[in-house]
């Protein structure tokens, strides 16, 4: 299958991991960090037949509680990841990473990263150390990102308070992500942040997480919540459908039609999730994915626009 657009890539720079280091947060995830360097994603990019790939930082979120050391860490890898944009033409993006939870600072940066240095759009943790998506202190935020009609790729992150020794706080990405995810959007949802701010294209990771299974149970429960003033009367359907939906991870068929049961076929994207999914589980995760849609007779329509064409829309190309 020829062209592929990889909305979900990562990279690490060296500044990134001395960072974590110093912080004694190599581990904050339980979860070893993968090594990555230009040549390699490339590599894996064409064995994999993939033409672009959107790059963003994954987890953990680099502020340890020191805003200039945020502020200055996030202009500073942003700089370097716009220089590998440029040294690989046509085959990286980047979405911008944003010294959150110093949301005047995240603006000031987000604005400068598409302006001055072509980003996309921006990285989006699930939780900012403890500050969730669909909080109000965010509203400046999306108001910057809604006027630049940026993509906001979300990314899971730890939750500020886990109970040690409980399985699921182990290995985060096992569990915390997928519930993280599934709780930050359920927030947005609920304070109706994408009807208020259309411009902002908002990417849910991981085959929508835990979304597609919760959908209905929230919007039949809305209408008791709403009449005891404990939730809003936001359409929780209408936000889900303006949303757009990764495959990082592992999809499955049975995934998919899952997901498909909360968006439409236009607003689903590849992804890969290298490098924290190594090139050989990634390789035959796309290659599962390909053959899976091109089987069922519903998808296998939609297998180009999936694959490349949904997001070469959202990203303005031809």
């Amino acid at each position: 299958m020829a062209n592929v657009i990889d909305i979900h890539g990562h990279l690490l720079s060296s500044s990134y991991l001395e960072l974590l280091a110093d912080h004694g947060a190599l581990l904050e995830d339980g979860f070893p960090l993968p090594s990555w360097d230009a040549a390699e994603a490339v590599s894996f990019m064409d064995a994999a037949g993939i033409d672009l790939q959107v790059l963003s930082l994954s987890s953990p979120q680099p502020h340890f509680g020191d805003d200039a050391e945020s502020v200055a860490f996030c202009r500073g890898f942003n700089d370097w990841t716009a220089g590998v944009v440029r040294a690989h033409p046509g085959r990286f993006a980047f979405a911008a990473t944003l010294p959150l939870p110093h949301v005047d600072a995240a603006c000031a940066e987000a604005r400068r990263s598409m302006e001055e240095l072509g980003a996309v759009g921006a990285a989006l943790p699930s939780n900012a150390r403890g500050l969730y998506l669909g909080d109000a202190a965010l509203d400046p935020l999306m108001e910057t990102l809604d006027e630049l009609g940026a993509i906001a790729l979300i990314h899971p992150h730890r939750p500020a308070a886990l109970a040690e020794g409980l399985f699921t706080s182990g290995p985060v990405p096992l569990y915390e992500f997928l519930a993280d995810t599934t709780r930050a959007v359920l927030n947005m949802l609920a304070n109706d942040v994408p009807a208020r701010y259309p411009n902002v294209r908002f990417v849910v990771p991981h085959s929508g997480s835990f979304l597609p299974n919760v959908a209905r149970r929230i919007t039949a429960i809305q209408p008791f919540l709403a009449s005891r003033g404990m939730m809003g009367n936001a359409d929780i359907a209408d936000g889900l459908s303006r949303l757009y939906y990764d495959l990082a991870g592992t999809p499955t068929p049975e995934m998919l039609s899952l997901l498909l049961t909360i968006t439409a076929p236009g607003h689903v994207l590849y992804g890969s999730d290298f490098p924290f999914t190594n090139a050989q589980l990634a390789l035959a995760g796309k290659l599962r994915l390909e053959e899976g849609l091109c089987a069922d007779e519903k998808l296998a329509t939609h297998a180009s626009a999936i694959m490349c064409g949904n997001a070469a829309r959202l990203l303005g190309m031809q």
